[in-house]
């Protein structure tokens, strides 16, 4: 490999671009090359320094969310990441193992500017992959992680689609584990991509931010309606759905977990006609009955 490579990626991703491309994923770190010809330094990942790295910064001005693996350097010499994954406006993924911890192998942070890398991490580490023959077997690398990251935020992207890049990867990283506490290892840590949706949801939003620890959405009713509850103490959930005369109609029981927005689908018999109803919720913290409206789909 030569820096042409870094040429070829600048080329295709102006041709990404062109035909509309949200969301680029690559699993590549540049640090050395072929044919004696220089390597990189530590001191070129200033996150805006490499050919690849302006480029992909670049795209993310265009508005297209440019995701990277952070390397597989971090057990060897170089343990840092590479170009692009340096870049400024890069989101570049480290990984963890299958119990969250993070993998040896997955390259440190910072760049040589002193900017946090990676920013988040995901599963790299005894990853389901198909072999080359079609079969199932586990693998490893920031290459797995990285395409684990990107698929969620289009799923996030999808289910946002006023959103922009930036808030789309903003929400990304403040939905992560360690937000508040981030290291080099770990960047911001785990996303989760529940609250990262909740956050770039306006009415799903004001949940967390009202007084009301009991709401139920959307209302007038149809098959997605969820129950949302912020509940201050763990345990179970009795949900039970009457008419106005007080006659249940169907009941179900959850577990909750403590201080986070849980959802739990409401789960409507099929046949259950329009009009009026009465939703009563048993929690480990409260009582309450909701009314809810059921129309026509």
């Amino acid at each position: 490999e030569t820096i042409m490579e870094e040429l070829h990626w600048a080329e295709a991703a102006e041709k990404a671009d062109s035909i509309g491309a949200d969301i680029f994923s690559t699993s590549l770190g540049y640090i050395t090359f072929e044919n004696d010809f220089p390597f990189r330094s530590y001191g070129d990942t200033t996150g805006n320094s490499t050919i690849i790295t302006q480029a992909a910064n670049i795209a993310y001005t265009k508005g297209i969310l440019v995701i990277n693996s952070a390397g597989n350097e971090g057990s060897k010499a170089w343990k840092y990441i590479g170009a692009p994954a340096d870049g400024t406006d890069v989101l570049s993924i480290g990984s963890v193992n299958d119990k969250g911890v993070i993998s040896n192998f997955s390259s440190r942070g910072p760049n040589a500017s002193g900017q946090l890398k990676p920013e988040v991490c995901a599963q790299g580490g005894k990853v389901a992959v198909l072999d080359a023959g079609g079969f199932a077997a586990q693998s490893a690398g920031t290459s797995f992680s990285c395409p684990i990251i990107s698929g969620s935020a289009a799923c996030l992207m999808q289910s946002a689609p006023t959103k922009s890049a930036k808030e789309i990867k903003e929400a990304i990283i403040k939905s992560a584990h360690l937000f508040n506490t981030p290291n080099n290892d770990y960047g911001y840590g785990i996303p989760n991509f529940f609250n990262a949706y909740i956050s770039l949801d306006e009415t799903l939003n004001a949940l967390l931010s009202s007084k009301d620890n009991l709401r139920v959405f959307p209302n007038p009713l149809h098959i997605n309606s969820k129950l949302f509850i912020l509940n201050s103490k763990e345990g179970e959930v009795k949900i039970e759905l009457a008419d106005l005369s007080g006659k249940e109609i169907y009941n179900k029981t959850f577990n909750v977990d403590t201080d986070k927005l849980n959802m739990l689908p409401l789960e409507l018999p099929s046949a259950l006609s329009s009009g009026q109803y009465l939703l009563r919720v048993v929690t480990p913290s409260e009582k309450k009955t909701i009314r809810v409206v059921k129309t026509d789909e």
